[in-house]
């Protein structure tokens, strides 16, 4: 798991070590330069400078990793394949028939 610095006006992500405490938003789009500050002063004692917004990831491979590393989860998502079904019962989106005139 990380975290990424997130502009607080356009959502743009900056990787902590890119940016310092005096750092501006960079984001550029039509020639307008967004420019919000990325960091606020915070006094708690001392003053310190920390991120507007933060935003913590996992990496998908590691989280498949977590996933198929615990008992009974590829079971558990093939499960679908073999439930019992009952007649005029929806249980998903995938159980609907469709009208063999209808045409996307």
């Amino acid at each position: 798991m990380f975290r990424l610095v997130v502009c607080p006006e356009c959502h743009t992500l900056y990787q902590p070590e890119e940016v310092h405490c005096d750092s501006k938003c960079t984001f550029s789009e039509f020639r307008i330069t967004c420019n919000a500050s990325l960091f606020k002063p915070v006094t708690i004692g001392a003053s310190k400078m920390y991120a507007n917004k933060v935003s913590a990831f996992n990496s998908i491979k590691y989280a498949l990793t977590v996933m198929f590393s615990r008992p009974g989860f590829e079971s558990a998502i093939e499960a679908w394949r073999y439930r019992t079904r009952h007649n005029n019962t929806m249980y998903d989106i995938y159980d609907v028939k469709l009208d063999p005139s209808y045409s996307l």
